[in-house]
């Protein structure tokens, strides 16, 4: 088949996930004030992905050396 298809099948398929889990949700089980809110966790996990990145790279600018940094001059 072609790419166009599978492109349009997958972005269908991801969207009905997202559209399930940001307004369909049960709060008949629900322990924390913070679930009542739609989507909250996806929200979380969306910007929890980007402090990952961010820390990665932070940490290669920071952390990581040249090659030559030990050697003797």
């Amino acid at each position: 088949m072609k790419l166009w298809y599978w492109s349009i099948l997958c972005s269908l398929i991801i969207g009905s996930l997202l559209a399930e889990k940001m307004f369909v949700h049960d709060e008949t089980h629900v322990s924390d004030m913070w679930q009542y809110i739609p989507g909250f966790h996806f929200i979380i996990g969306f910007l929890g992905c980007f402090v990952f990145l961010g820390s990665k790279f932070l940490g290669r600018r920071i952390l990581q050396k040249r090659e030559n940094y030990y050697d003797v001059d």
